[in-house]
């Protein structure tokens, strides 16, 4: 657990969500993460902060006004192809997941969120950030 806060606490994340109370929730466990977080309230907005930012790993909800998710993570992955993108949603369809596979899409969690999911999707991208190097 200590090498993945220690892990995560040199990363910039996008976080991406529409949902106030998702976002205050949230954000009180990403920051025991993250050290520096940057909230985007949509796929759009999404957009522009990734590019205004040096973004490191991106969690983002699916459905979102004006631009959603999975368009937001064909953006950004046709710039930067290797950054870890994390869905964190309470969807669940198969369309969603082959949509975002096609995207390589480092993973899924469903709301609300699950301590030992997250920490297992962590630890996978850190070893593979890590094999990158």
């Amino acid at each position: 657990m200590r090498d993945i806060v220690d892990f995560t606490k040199k990363m910039h994340l996008l976080y991406v969500e529409d949902n106030e109370d998702t976002i205050d929730a949230t954000m009180l466990y990403l920051d025991e993460f993250f050290d520096a977080i940057t909230v985007a309230k949509n796929g759009k907005e999404g957009v522009e902060k990734f590019q205004k930012h040096t973004i490191d790993m991106i969690i983002s909800d699916i459905n979102m006004p004006i631009m959603d998710g999975l368009e937001m993570a064909e953006q950004i992955k046709g710039v930067n192809p290797h950054i870890p993108i994390i869905f964190f949603s309470a969807h669940n369809e198969e369309s969603f997941i082959q949509r975002a596979n096609a995207l390589n899409i480092e993973g899924y969690l469903y709301k609300p969120l699950h301590h030992h999911q997250f920490i297992a999707l962590l630890e996978e991208i850190m070893h593979k950030m890590s094999d990158k190097k």
